[in-house]
């Protein structure tokens, strides 16, 4: 499960963030967010093990006024984790989780952010991430909680779902947050199989552990 959620959200993001732009070289627009992970303590005290870091790259021409037409390049950076199930491990079906944090630029021009994630309804958000990890999947929100996120506290959006792939139904429950820091944003997203929600605990500490490289 986790691999098919990292490539999900890889794919997703790099389709929500295409329109983002910064500074301007030559006739190249290019930004790259600072790398964001958990904390390796916290991850492993949680049964989290890092599997995917990837960077997301996106290239695309776009308008942008008194600019006209530019050629645009954008980095973002995606690290994925499971939390092992030994069962499941054992017989290489699924996980007992994921956890995926990406950071993404802000991507200011004239002091305006123009990443349209920055806005976007966290309930979008998943939709995305959803159509990309599977086929006809469901997605209903559960509830709001709130969490401390590298010193921001922010809302939680706990979503159900359930994706039919290959005549199987995988339900699950998707965790996702997001807030802006340094000139980045960062979006966390959790998912957990509907048998292991009593390890929520363990999603809101992967958050509460998120440690973010930002230079600015």
């Amino acid at each position: 499960m986790h691999r098919r959620l990292v490539v999900g959200v890889l794919l997703a993001f790099a389709l929500v963030t295409g329109g983002c732009v910064q500074a301007v070289t030559g006739d190249t627009i290019a930004f790259e967010s600072s790398p964001a992970t958990v904390a390796p303590d916290v991850a492993a005290s949680n049964g989290y093990e890092l599997r995917d870091r990837d960077a997301v790259r996106v290239n695309q021409t776009v308008d942008l006024p008194a600019l006209g037409r530019r050629d645009v390049r954008i980095t973002n950076h995606l690290a994925g984790y499971a939390r092992g199930d030994a069962e499941g491990e054992a017989t290489g079906e699924s996980s007992a989780g994921a956890f995926v944090v990406l950071s993404t630029p802000q991507a200011k021009v004239a002091g305006q952010g123009t990443n349209p994630l920055g806005s976007m309804p966290l309930r979008e958000v998943v939709d995305r991430v959803a159509s990309r990890a599977g086929a006809q999947t469901e997605v209903d929100h559960v509830g709001t909680t709130t969490a401390t996120v590298l010193g921001t506290e922010t809302s939680v959006e706990k979503f159900a779902s359930t994706t039919r792939v290959e005549g199987e139904s995988v339900e699950t429950f998707v965790y996702v947050t997001r807030v802006a820091h340094g000139e980045d944003y960062v979006v966390a997203v959790g998912v957990l199989p509907r048998q292991h929600e009593d390890d929520e605990d363990a999603v809101y500490a992967m958050m509460a552990g998120i440690e973010h490289d930002d230079e600015s």
